[in-house]
C-alpha cells in the first residue's frame, strides 16, 4: 500500500556516504542538517543578498570557466522557453566544477542545487555552493522528506533544482551515463515540471588552449525538456520519465566522442 501511495525513501534520492566519491575530499568543518531548516532562503531579505552575492560569483565564474576549461554552453533556448514552469535539471557528475558550469546555465530561474550534506563541511567550497543555491541533503529519512517537500514547493512556484542522479563524482568520465536513482525524476512526477537534460562532453584543446592545456576543453550541452508522461500509475510515470531521459543524454553523448583510449589510461583523471 505504501508503495502504491509512491511514499518518499531516503534512498530514491541520488545520495552517498562520505568517502564514496572517486576522490576523496578534506571536511574538517562542521555541519549538520536540523529538522525545520530553511532550505529554500525566500524570505525578503535572504533573497536580496542571494542575488546581491550571486552575480558577481557568476561573473567570475564564467571567465574561470571560459579560461581554465574553454567552457561552451549550448542550447540556452531551450531553457529560456521554460520561463513559466519550474524545471528539475539532471547532469553527468564529472568535475568538481560543473555545478558552477550548470549555474551559468540556469541562473534565470532561482536556483537549488541538492548536494551531500557533507559538501557543507569543506571551507570555501561551503560558501561557494551556498551562494549558487545548495541545499544539504541529509542521509536521515525525515530530513530528506522536508527537503523534497520544500524543493517540490519551489519547482511549482517556477524555480529550477537541480539534481545529480548518478550520485558521485567521476572525473572526465565518458563512458555513458552510469545508473541513476529515481528521486529527480519522481520529484518532477509530482511537481508537474518538466526534466531538462543537460550533458557534459569533452573536446581536444585547440588554438592558444593547446599550449597549457593537457585536458580536454568542456562543453555543457542543453537538451530538449521531457514532461512527464502519463502512465497507468505514478510509479511508471517515473519509470518512463527517467527512461526517456537517460536515452536522450546517452544519444547526446555518443554525438560527441572523446579518445577513450586515453581516458582508459588515466591520463583524464
Amino acid at each position: 500500500m505504501e508503495d502504491e501511495q509512491l511514499s518518499m525513501d531516503a534512498s530514491e534520492f541520488p545520495q552517498a556516504e562520505a568517502g564514496t566519491e572517486a576522490v576523496e575530499m578534506w571536511r574538517p568543518l562542521e555541519f549538520n542538517t536540523e529538522l525545520g531548516y530553511d532550505y529554500l532562503q525566500n524570505s525578503f531579505w535572504k533573497t536580496f543578498f542571494h542575488y546581491l552575492a550571486l552575480y558577481p560569483v557568476l561573473g567570475i565564474l564564467r571567465i574561470l570557466n571560459t579560461l581554465a576549461f574553454g567552457l561552451h554552453i549550448h542550447g540556452i533556448k531551450r531553457y529560456k522557453a521554460l520561463k513559466h514552469t519550474g524545471v528539475v535539471g539532471v547532469c553527468n557528475h564529472v568535475h568538481y566544477m560543473d555545478c558552477t558550469m550548470i549555474a551559468l546555465a540556469l541562473f534565470r530561474k532561482r536556483m537549488y542545487f541538492m548536494t551531500l550534506e557533507e559538501n557543507f563541511r569543506i571551507p570555501v567550497v561551503k560558501q561557494l555552493i551556498r551562494i549558487l543555491g545548495a541545499v544539504p541533503q541529509s542521509n536521515h529519512p525525515h530530513r530528506t522528506k522536508e527537503l523534497f517537500s520544500q524543493l517540490e514547493q519551489a519547482l511549482k512556484k517556477g524555480a529550477a533544482v537541480q539534481i545529480y542522479p548518478e550520485r558521485v563524482l567521476r572525473p572526465y568520465y565518458n563512458l555513458g551515463i552510469r545508473k541513476m536513482q529515481r528521486g529527480a525524476f519522481k520529484m518532477a512526477v509530482d511537481a508537474q515540471v518538466p526534466v531538462l537534460p543537460m550533458v557534459i562532453t569533452y573536446r581536444e584543446p585547440k588554438g592558444l588552449y593547446r599550449l597549457f592545456k593537457k585536458k580536454p576543453c568542456m562543453d555543457l550541452w542543453i537538451l530538449d525538456p521531457i514532461y512527464p508522461p502519463l502512465g497507468k500509475t505514478p510509479q511508471e510515470s517515473v519509470r518512463l520519465l527517467q527512461r526517456q531521459v537517460e536515452k536522450a543524454m546517452n544519444e547526446e553523448l555518443q554525438k560527441h566522442p572523446y579518445s577513450f583510449e586515453k581516458q582508459m589510461k588515466g591520463e583524464c583523471a
